[in-house]
């Protein structure tokens, strides 16, 4: 008897332990369609960045750039930054600027790119300008599924102070070496050598001055 209520116990414990392994199972199957079907969708939707980077390659010119890097189309997409974005072009360029910012973008394509200029490096990181170097920006869109994500993130200009944006140009190198290039061609006229000509009637003047210089002499 005792030998049979053992049996039933035992088999009691590994039904309910294999009862509990199929819940787990079960469980971590949703959990892992939920987490393909998460992933999908975010594979689908827009990814709208904004930043503060060069307007191209070597240029000094600092702008705000906002980017659709997604596959899909973004909708009502909304920037907010702060504090307050200034930039140094204007009471005009301020004004676009801040009109931008308060107003969301009804479509923003992929791959598409909206730029504004806020002025020059050196006139950005000019202590006397007061202008702040560091931004938290938040960034929300909508796509066919509905809400994307916000992004939350801050910007630190002060990581661009000592890049290439505030070494010179290449504007600026290649109108240096065209000033440089003026003066070399109008100094080579002066260095150039005499043609016999030019000797020949530099010399006659001379003669002339001097034989008019003896007969006033007499």
């Amino acid at each position: 008897m005792k030998h049979l209520v053992t049996t039933d116990h035992v088999s009691l414990v590994v039904s309910v332990l294999a009862f509990i392994a199929a819940a787990f199972s079960a469980l971590y199957t949703r959990g892992q369609l939920s987490l393909a079907r998460r992933v999908r969708r975010e594979s689908l939707e827009p990814y709208v960045v904004a930043e503060l980077a060069p307007r191209a390659p070597e240029s000094e010119m600092l702008c705000l750039v906002i980017t659709n890097i997604g596959p899909t189309v973004a909708r009502d997409v909304r920037v907010q930054v702060e504090p307050r974005l200034r930039t140094t072009l204007g009471y005009e360029q301020q004004r676009a600027v801040e009109a931008f910012l308060h107003r969301p973008i009804a479509m923003l394509p992929p791959g598409r790119r909206i730029m504004f200029n806020l002025g020059t490096a050196h006139s950005i990181f000019d202590e006397a300008a007061g202008i702040p170097l560091q931004y938290d920006f938040q960034v929300e869109a909508k796509s066919l599924f509905g809400d994307v994500e916000p992004l939350l993130y801050r910007i630190d200009l002060n990581a661009l102070r000592e890049s290439a944006i505030e070494t010179e140009t290449t504007v600026g190198q290649l109108m240096k070496i065209k000033k440089y290039m003026e003066t070399i061609a109008n100094t080579l006229p002066q260095l150039a050598p005499q043609s016999p000509t030019q000797a020949t009637r530099r010399a006659s003047w001379r003669s002339c001055r001097i034989r008019g210089r003896r007969r006033r002499n007499r």
